[in-house]
């Protein structure tokens, strides 16, 4: 795969886990609207929404870890940090 062609498909991919992670926010959250660099604490989040994301997460295939939701508190930012995985990896 040329390296143009990676990229694409790496910049699809972030947007794909965004998308996703948007939801699962506003979802937990109980809020109409996520953007990208919304930060989940400011938006209400605390210790047991960021479990539930978790699960959210983990059900879609995207692997988490408690801590990175502290740590990269911005659906850009956890978009990042996401790993990809096979949903029977997850459950």
């Amino acid at each position: 795969m040329a390296e143009s062609s990676k990229s694409v498909a790496s910049e699809a991919s972030r947007k794909a886990r965004e998308e996703l992670l948007q939801a699962l926010f506003a979802e937990v959250l109980s809020v109409a609207e996520v953007g990208a660099d919304d930060d989940f604490f400011e938006l209400g989040g605390d210790s047991v929404a960021s479990i539930k994301l978790l699960a959210g997460a983990s059900r879609a295939g995207l692997a988490l870890e408690y801590k990175d939701v502290f740590e990269h508190r911005t659906v850009a930012e956890l978009a990042l940090a996401a790993r990809e995985v096979r949903v029977e990896e997850a459950e």
